[in-house]
């Protein structure tokens, strides 16, 4: 991976914010035969040395991690003057799971992804901050590809920074190895919440919603996300949904 000095007049016209970031539209001939992402930092850590070294180290590792490389598609890191404010990243085709056809099945989608945070937890990685807009899937296909995941934990490097459901979960359980079970239950709640029943209906083996998630299976697995503690395990809401074939 190269350091690029950030060109003068390259940042386009913005593609997405959040708290620790903006992304822009990057145009860059001198490095790049076509238009990237550029995610640039915001400023309140641009002065932060343990922020930018943390993030490095891990933007570094991402393109030599096989479970990674090919959905988070990190590119060059960019510098201003020596210090790094940002990184080059590939725009996807795919699209965000939240912006996805409503009459495709997202409950095989956050099946997909759950065996992928498996995969990701065997190699000591960990992803905390659910966010829908950084899981995109496809029309052709059904793949979960991740994106703009820079935040996450990678061995030793930590997460850059916490949402409240990492701090809470943090706080009040402490074990690292259960953070993303917790998170991506929580995440999955909210998700499935948004749509409809004649949608959910179509898709599910039930024939009633809260059914699937405050059945009497679940409830010593919600007790325990209630009453979070060191207690909690390692379980997975998503495992109890069958869906319907899409075939």
């Amino acid at each position: 991976m190269r350091k690029i000095e950030l060109k003068d007049g390259s940042i386009d016209k913005e593609f997405g914010f959040g708290y620790e970031s903006t992304i822009y539209y990057y145009n860059d001939d001198s490095n790049y035969d076509h238009v990237v992402l550029f995610k640039k930092f915001n400023d309140l850590n641009h002065d932060n040395p343990e922020f930018l070294k943390n993030k490095e180290n891990k933007l570094l590792l991402i393109p030599q991690i096989d479970e990674l490389k090919d959905d988070v598609k990190v590119l060059d890191l960019v510098c201003k003057e020596g210090k790094l404010v940002g990184y080059t990243m590939e725009k996807s085709s795919n699209t965000p799971i939240d912006m996805f056809d409503k009459r495709k099945n997202k409950i095989r989608f956050l099946k997909i992804l759950r065996a992928k945070i498996e995969i990701l937890n065997q190699q000591d990685i960990y992803i905390g901050d659910f966010n829908e807009k950084n899981f995109l899937t496809s029309d052709e296909k059904d793949i979960i590809e991740l994106c703009d995941l820079d935040n996450l934990r990678i061995g030793k490097y930590d997460f850059d920074v916490m949402d409240n459901v990492q701090k809470k979960f943090m706080n009040r359980c402490g074990n690292i190895n259960l953070i993303d079970s917790y998170c991506f239950n929580i995440f999955t709640i909210s998700f499935l919440g948004k749509f409809d029943m004649a949608y959910l209906f179509n898709h599910l083996d039930w024939n009633h919603f809260p059914k699937i998630l405050y059945c009497e299976e679940n409830e010593q697995l919600f007790q325990s996300m209630i009453c979070l503690n060191n207690d909690y395990e390692r379980k997975f809401l998503i495992d109890k949904i069958k869906t319907k074939s899409l075939f």
